[in-house]
């Protein structure tokens, strides 16, 4: 009768100091001191040996293994997705798929296809991430979160990005470079650009106006360093064996969904591309310039 808050605080401590004094935990095990019980041991999964990379290359397929590798596997890095938020990310766009899949149902009748990232429909969901670009995370945003905790790192950004972020990194960095047919690539840029190739016997200025600044990301000399090694592979047409290699590397998910497709071209009409009604001279003299002065070199 009569006790204060104080008092009934340590009458409650001395009890508990008691019990732990007198080693008759009777209610329960501690499973994390008892020496008796043994430890998993080990500390989880053993690291990779080296670090993966992916230079995306614009229209090599590189959206969806970022997309692909970041739904199914963990400690994925991205500029179009990391691991540890996709799935959310892709409900949210499974959502939006199905919405603009009945927009299509009734804009196609009037020859317009809705693609994902349609300019006039972009929208900003949170700082650094635009959904309508890919779920597309800024560079400041990724050198933010940083890459200690990532197996496999992708990015579109200018070749020097990878000297300066992983030259000196603990682990070697394995490059993985996606190679196309020159030729197919450059259509396929003219068309993302919205730039008719008209096979001039001047091409240069049409093919830069297809690449852009796409040149800036595959420069041999920036990319070569002791510590990291480049491996090229055929992309998009072997995507789903690179998927496979990749998918023995990483670490796979617990949860994971079906990824959601980001479209980002329309169709091309090879049957109206005059670059394959030239002949082998004019195309192999395109190649040379090509892979002299552009992504391809």
């Amino acid at each position: 009768v009569g006790f204060s808050a104080h008092t009934e605080f340590f009458m409650i401590s001395d009890l508990i100091t008691s019990d732990a004094d007198s080693n008759t935990d009777t209610y329960f095990t501690d499973h994390f001191t008892d020496g008796s019980v043994t430890s998993a041991g080990g500390g989880g999964r053993k690291p990779n040996a080296v670090v993966y990379g992916l230079l995306h290359m614009a229209k090599t397929g590189g959206t969806t293994i970022n997309g692909e590798l970041a739904m199914r596997y963990e400690r994925v890095c991205g500029n179009k997705g990391f691991s540890h938020d996709f799935n959310v990310i892709n409900a949210f766009l499974k959502e939006k798929r199905d919405a603009r899949d009945a927009r299509i149902a009734l804009t196609q009748e009037r020859g317009r296809r809705v693609l994902y990232n349609n300019d006039a429909r972009r929208k900003v969901n949170r700082k650094g991430q635009n959904i309508f670009n890919h779920g597309h995370f800024v560079p400041a945003v990724m050198v933010e979160v940083g890459f200690q905790d990532c197996d496999y790192v992708a990015n579109e950004i200018g070749a020097k990005f990878w000297a300066h972020a992983f030259g000196e990194w603990h682990r070697p960095l394995e490059l993985h470079v996606p190679c196309r047919d020159p030729v197919d690539l450059l259509l396929s840029m003219c068309n993302y650009q919205k730039v008719e190739f008209t096979c001039k016997s001047n091409f240069k200025e049409e093919v830069d106006l297809c690449f852009g600044k796409e040149n800036q990301r595959f420069d041999t000399e920036l990319l070569t360093h002791p510590n990291i090694h480049l491996k090229c592979f055929r992309s998009p047409h072997s995507l789903a064996k690179y998927l496979d290699y990749m998918g023995e590397r990483l670490e796979k998910k617990e949860v994971t969904d079906e990824y959601v497709p980001r479209d980002s071209n329309n169709p091309r009409k090879r049957n109206e591309e005059c670059l394959w009604q030239q002949d082998y001279s004019y195309r192999m003299e395109l190649v040379r310039y090509l892979r002299k002065n552009t992504v391809t070199r």
